[in-house]
């Protein structure tokens, strides 16, 4: 077990290298298995996601010194350094002396003189460093946010620059969690008063998109899932924008519901919620994550959600049973690219041309489920129009039965939340 939170982060980077599953999930097993104090963990959190997000310009500003290119993990402690050096609080000499250990520790020793003179090498030109990441932002502002230049490319055609470099400034912040609270177990003011009770000052909030009030905003550094509450189900980590789909859906008690693309649970807990535990939703995913599904559920004693597997949920006759669907499809992850910081490096065009296709699929798949006059919600964390505007627009085109009835595209930068898309389809 490593008690050393730069140590838990380099371990995570490493094991990111090739691995679907998300960083913040690595970091968190790797986190658990250690002996980290609390701000030791809260240190291994910040860098560990700082060093993420920020991945092209560390790379770039390592690089500059660099003669030729150094093994991976030699690269990735010299990064560690210099988010240390520019974007943390540490000290300079900790910063240095802390990460040149690490590196005796983890790799040859010849590697060793290498990380100590780029970083002391930067760290006699602080402030002339500042400027020139200054300058960057000015001459290459994709490479100054740590952005893909194909995707500043494609976002600057949709909504220009001013607001792409505020969009993109946002992705780079450190994000709130939220709790939506379980009115079905408690009331916004128990729980407020709940979390006083633990020392942990949370912030009741609201927005101009949502019709119910129910969220509370905590510090970035409290772990939700470790407040007392949460193993009662008192409420769900779960950021506005995904409330935005429910609240569109409109579902209410005594309804049959389906909930295509269910897992982990958090729009099904909340629908459930709406309809106050009364009527049936079935909740449909891939086999593999159904378990995500019972488990919050269970633990926030909603009894009304039948998990259905995709491929069994296929096989039954495709009849109008359903008085809602509510389509929330894979995507792009564009609107939430500040807490998936991973996935702003792993996109490209062939996978975005893969997931329109497998949103088109599933659209046609669920529609002829839904009742006449009943209420099909498509949502997304997306930004990209290909996944939003244009697919319900072809859509429609090939399901003349179907109308827009509404639709809302949330802007993170603008709105102050994670990026969402929601289109209501009525059949008529």
């Amino acid at each position: 077990m490593s008690s050393n939170p730069r140590e838990i982060t380099i371990q995570t980077l490493r094991k990111d290298t090739g691995n679907s599953d998300f960083v913040e999930n690595l970091l968190n097993k790797n986190i658990s298995k250690s002996n980290l104090t609390p701000q030791d963990r809260a240190l291994a959190r910040e860098m560990t996601m700082g060093m993420v997000r920020w991945r092209l310009t560390l790379e770039w500003l390592a690089r500059r010194k660099l003669r030729t290119e150094p093994p991976e993990l030699v690269l990735l402690l010299i990064c560690l350094g210099l988010y240390q050096l520019f974007w943390m609080r540490v000290p300079q000499h900790a910063a240095v002396f802390e990460t040149v250990e690490l590196c005796e520790r983890l790799v040859e020793g010849k590697y060793k003189t290498l990380v100590n003179a780029v970083l002391r090498g930067y760290g006699r030109r602080i402030e002339e460093t500042r400027k020139l990441l200054k300058e960057l932002g000015q001459r290459d502002p994709a490479l100054a946010a740590s952005h893909p230049q194909w995707l500043y490319e494609r976002w600057e055609k949709q909504w220009g620059k001013s607001d792409l470099l505020a969009f993109m400034e946002w992705n780079n912040s450190i994000p709130h969690p939220f709790l939506r609270v379980n009115t079905l177990q408690t009331s916004v003011a128990e729980l407020l008063e709940r979390l006083k009770s633990q020392g942990v000052e949370a912030e009741e909030v609201s927005y101009p998109f949502l019709t119910e009030q129910i969220l509370l905003k905590l510090p970035p550094s409290v772990p939700p899932h470790l407040l007392e509450g949460y193993a009662e189900g008192l409420f769900y980590i779960q950021d506005p924008a995904t409330l935005l789909s429910v609240q569109a859906l409109e579902p209410q008690p005594g309804q049959r519901v389906l909930d295509h693309c269910a897992a982990p649970g958090g729009k099904t807990t909340y629908i459930a919620q709406r309809m106050k535990n009364q009527g049936s939703i079935v909740a449909v995913d891939i086999e593999e994550r159904l378990e995500l599904i019972r488990e919050n559920c269970n633990r926030l004693r909603i009894e009304m959600v039948e998990p259905v597997a995709a491929r069994d949920f296929q096989k039954r006759p495709a009849e109008p049973e359903f008085d809602r669907i509510l389509l929330d499809v894979p995507c792009s992850n564009t609107g939430v690219l500040r807490r998936r910081v991973e996935a702003r490096y792993r996109l490209n065009l062939r996978e975005l041309e893969l997931l329109r296709e497998i949103q088109a699929g599933l659209l046609d798949a669920v529609s002829p489920r839904l009742k006449e006059g009943g209420l099909l919600v498509y949502s997304t964390c997306s930004v990209d129009c290909m996944e939003n505007e244009q697919q319900v627009a072809g859509f429609l085109r090939r399901h003349p039965e179907f109308e827009k009835s509404g639709s809302r595209f949330l802007l993170p930068h603008q709105e102050k939340t994670d990026g969402a898309y929601v289109a209501v389809l009525k059949r008529k």
